[in-house]
């Protein structure tokens, strides 16, 4: 058995190693040891949901034990990240701790629209004036994942606080590479994921959701995040750029926010 532990402090780019370790490890059991966090981002919870669905797709056993503070496993909880997942530990506390979408599992086009209208209430209660927007980027990320992505499964979730919002769509399958080499001439992750919020002329049909809003979050100050394979890219206030992952990542891991990361 792999006891994995999740550090005190998770974002997305913190998932990252942790989801290169996690996947190296042989042993068909594997416990994911949160007892020292004390807060992880809306994007890593629901990039681990993800990645605990990967681990069981491929037979190996997965449980969870909660976070020491009362808050962390409150979150991790109500996050919906411990849904179907053997737990331990407790949650002192029976006051729901998510403020939005809590983490939902996406099989086709009618979820992926389900999601986006769960996002716009959420965000119109909240009072945001980006309501429309931020629902129109969860149906084009979660239409995507579902329409392309080749997994049985894509992972959303929308979360929304004092200092701004996050929303995450993850799949963990063909990767926006092999998505689109069927139809482009992109050879390489960096080059798919340029493409992809690109809007240059196309030799072929395409879609221009990720495109219009690659552009709508670049002059808004909106920060989207794309990351697929061994590369990710990076835009917000019109300057994109590409990172270089340290360990390649299935599928496709996708963010938009209006806070700093």
């Amino acid at each position: 058995m792999d006891m994995i532990s999740i550090p005190p402090f998770l974002d997305d780019t913190g998932f990252l190693q942790l989801d290169a370790y996690v996947t190296e490890q042989p042993d068909s059991r594997i416990v994911l040891a949160a007892g020292a966090n004390t807060w992880a981002s809306a994007g890593a919870l629901v990039a681990l949901r993800g990645l605990v669905d990967d681990l069981y797709a491929t037979g190996r056993a997965v449980s969870l034990a909660l976070p020491s503070s009362s808050s962390a496993a409150l979150r991790f909880v109500t996050s919906g990240l411990s849904l179907g997942l053997p737990i331990s530990g407790e949650v002192r506390s029976s006051v729901s701790g998510w403020a939005g979408v809590p983490i939902l599992e996406l099989r086709d086009a009618r979820d992926a629209e389900r999601f986006a209208g769960e996002v716009f209430v959420a965000a119109r209660s909240a009072g945001s004036p980006d309501a429309t927007f931020i629902a129109q980027a969860a149906g084009e990320l979660a239409a995507n994942g579902v329409t392309h992505s080749g997994s049985p499964s894509t992972f959303a979730v929308f979360e929304y606080d004092e200092a701004g919002y996050e929303l995450a769509v993850v799949d963990r399958g063909v990767g926006i590479r092999q998505t689109w080499s069927a139809r482009f001439s992109v050879s390489t992750d960096a080059d798919a994921l340029l493409a992809s919020v690109s809007l240059l002329p196309s030799p072929e049909p395409r879609g221009l959701g990720l495109p219009f809003l690659a552009a709508r979050t670049a002059a808004s100050g909106v920060e989207l995040v794309l990351r697929s394979g061994r590369h990710g890219i990076r835009i917000r206030h019109r300057h994109p750029w590409l990172e270089e992952l340290a360990s390649p990542l299935p599928g496709t891991f996708a963010i938009v926010r209006n806070h700093p990361a």
